[in-house]
């Protein structure tokens, strides 16, 4: 690094580190880098649920309490394609109470790009399709990282033996999307994927926050919600694309 910083400095080149990239072009533009390359077709599941449908349920749940006590200002409404990875996980379980068997499944778990939070389970790979797409988020973090989580949280759950401990790392284990009976895990394939979700900006009195409709099931994801809010001036920013 000192040698190259010295040959650059006697061609007049400036070079940039992390913290440049990040000051001079913004954090979306980092993480593009660093993660994947910027995409406009994606892998994903199509989008099923309406516009209209995801305005109904913006307008319930900002419109307040009784008389409008509480009420929320939608500030934006639009529609996002949300970073994912899919684990495929294979998990053993003991089944049978005198005659023991090791019973091998798989389960398909999906969580978001931006935090790594555990989104929901499939029992069965889903049928991705290649998609033409605007207003992608770019991940944030790489799937390797959930996956080193799995991997730490089971090892400890296997290891520690008081109670209290145990049931830190079952729960650990919980928020992941491993079930507690697995004696033993294997991921075994890591999918970046993108799904369909319509978001609201909501403000009050000076606070923000997301709601989000997923596209597919058509429901409030509070956990995406959340997620977005956490990360909202990285969202709000991948939006001005």
């Amino acid at each position: 690094r000192a040698g190259a910083e010295k040959a650059a400095e006697e061609l007049g080149i400036e070079l940039w580190g992390r913290e440049e990239i990040e000051q001079k072009l913004g954090r979306v533009a980092l993480a593009e880098l660093e993660v994947s390359e910027f995409k406009k077709t994606v892998e994903g599941l199509p989008l099923e649920v309406s516009y209209d449908h995801a305005v109904s349920l913006v307008k319930k749940e900002s419109k307040g309490g009784l008389f409008g006590l509480g009420r929320e200002e939608v500030t934006l409404l639009t529609f996002v394609w949300l970073p994912c990875y899919i684990l495929e996980i294979s998990y053993s379980k003991q089944e049978g109470l005198v005659k023991k068997n090791i019973r091998t499944l798989k389960t398909w778990n999906v969580y978001d790009a931006l935090s790594g939070k555990w989104l929901y389970s499939m029992k069965r790979e889903p049928p991705l399709k290649i998609i033409e797409a605007e207003k992608v988020i770019q991940p944030k973090i790489k799937g390797t990282k959930i996956k080193s989580l799995i991997k730490k949280a089971f090892k400890k759950y296997k290891e520690v033996v008081t109670p209290r401990s145990k049931e830190r790392y079952a729960n650990k284990l919980a928020s992941l999307g491993i079930p507690l009976e697995s004696i033993e895990i294997s991921i075994d394939s890591i999918k970046e994927a993108y799904f369909p979700y319509y978001i609201a900006l909501l403000r009050k009195d000076g606070k923000e926050r997301i709601i989000a409709v997923d596209g597919i099931l058509g429901d409030l994801n509070k956990v995406v919600g959340t997620v977005m809010t956490t990360n909202l001036s990285y969202v709000l920013e991948a939006l001005k694309d």
